[in-house]
């Protein structure tokens, strides 16, 4: 078993994949009914549940009645049974698969990543990228149950993300479905996963051979990643975030080429690195776990849009 450090400063256990070490989520979510205090009474509070750990009464969140509460053994169990079905019909290579199991403040959130060495694309010869699939999960229902994949850029440690990350699918803890449901629904997504992840090669590769100036990619970083809306409700350019974008992009611009392929690992990089970066300054990232999953999104959503297109040649205006 090895041990990794994980954004709470704790570890988090990478195991071979069907020997799962659940000692860190061996607890169950349970309900206890809401009350508040006023003037030494307590009262009930309607329509509303306190989430505690089953281990040491830790508090997780407030739910709504509706809120159903899975245990996360269960989610990731389900996860597991439907990668082995879908390596018996031979749809992917899970031999040396890993498992990382990692519970995030608390247990009130987890992220599970399965790591697949021997699903592998290179868009450029000795470039070479591997297939991890993705398992979101919380107590406190800030995170739906959700699969989704990214591809492991070896040369940089670098986990790039891609429109997937908006296709994801999810499932609400409200929402009642058998199990067997939701065992179809994640074996039907990850069969989706490895199929995209494979087509996506040539598509990089092509990315590799499109020649992108520097000037043009923080253009188009500046119409999308660095993009937002100030407290006027107006349309503003991140001067922070523009600085990251634009010391990412020299350095994989050194590495790869000025291409559409170097523009869109600065982009992952950025995305995936904001933790003790020289680059960006040793700013100080309240809640990485949300961080992360809002800048692969952010990138995900840059992907499909039509500045990008344009540079990439997948799209040209007349």
């Amino acid at each position: 078993m090895n041990f990794i450090p994980s954004y709470s400063g704790t570890t988090k256990s990478v195991t071979p994949l069907y020997e799962p070490d659940f000692s860190s989520i061996d607890w169950t979510p349970i309900r206890k009914e809401l009350k508040l205090e006023r003037d030494g009474e307590y009262y009930d509070v309607p329509n509303r549940w306190e989430i505690l750990r089953s281990d040491n009464q830790a508090h997780l969140g407030v739910v709504s009645n509706r809120y159903e509460p899975i245990p996360y053994q269960d989610n990731v169990k389900t996860l597991i049974k439907a990668i082995n079905e879908i390596q018996i019909n031979r749809l992917v290579d899970d031999s040396s698969a890993t498992i990382q199991i990692e519970p995030l403040e608390k247990g009130k959130k987890l992220k599970v990543v399965v790591n697949f060495p021997n699903e592998t694309i290179q868009p450029v010869v000795g470039d070479l990228s591997n297939l991890k699939v993705l398992m979101y999960d919380s107590t406190d229902s800030s995170w739906t149950w959700q699969i989704l994949y990214i591809m492991f850029r070896y040369w940089c440690s670098n986990g790039c993300s891609n429109e997937d990350f908006k296709l994801r699918w999810n499932q609400k803890h409200t929402k009642s479905i058998s199990d067997e449901q939701n065992l179809q629904k994640i074996y039907d997504k990850i069969v989706y996963s490895v199929n995209n992840f494979h087509e996506n090669e040539g598509r990089f590769r092509q990315w590799a051979d499109t020649g992108v100036t520097f000037e043009a990619a923080m253009e188009v970083f500046s119409k999308t990643l660095a993009q937002y809306r100030d407290k006027n409700g107006k349309l503003a350019v991140s001067k922070n975030v523009m600085l990251d974008l634009e010391a990412y992009t020299h350095k994989n611009y050194r590495e790869v080429g000025h291409t559409a392929w170097g523009a869109y690992n600065a982009a992952t990089e950025w995305a995936t690195h904001f933790q003790n970066s020289s680059f960006q300054r040793n700013r100080t990232v309240k809640n990485p776990s949300n961080t992360e999953r809002r800048r692969a999104s952010d990138v995900a959503t840059m992907l499909e849009s039509n500045h990008w297109k344009e540079i990439t040649r997948e799209i040209s205006y007349a």
